[in-house]
């Protein structure tokens, strides 16, 4: 497993979504729930973010490409609008322990 970051760094149990990037990857909070996604739109392959490292929309309902406006849900991933409308972000594999999250292993050697 690889340490992703500290739970303290994500709002967890928060009325709304809440995001956070670490490196390449993609956090999604929503209530006690989380949701990692690699930070890679299916539409282009480049990071979801331009300059910003706000990724929901307004209303903090969808993850949002900077790049094109694509909308994905947050549950799974999934664009339902957009340029890649049908395509999905890549979920990530990993482990909550102690108070940290982790990536795990397996899905790391998916990576490369």
């Amino acid at each position: 497993m690889r340490l992703l970051c500290d739970l303290n760094a994500i709002d967890i149990n928060s009325d709304n979504a809440s995001s956070l990037l670490v490196e390449d990857y993609l956090i999604v909070c929503t209530g006690d729930k989380l949701h990692v996604y690699q930070n890679s739109c299916p539409h282009r392959r480049k990071p979801l973010n331009l300059i910003s490292e706000k990724l929901l929309d307004e209303q903090k309902n969808f993850i949002r490409c900077e790049h094109h406006q694509a909308l994905f849900t947050i549950s799974q991933g999934l664009c339902i609008s957009g340029p890649c409308t049908g395509g999905q972000l890549r979920e990530i594999d990993f482990k909550v322990f102690d108070g940290k999250l982790y990536i795990t292993e397996e899905k790391l050697m998916d990576d490369k």
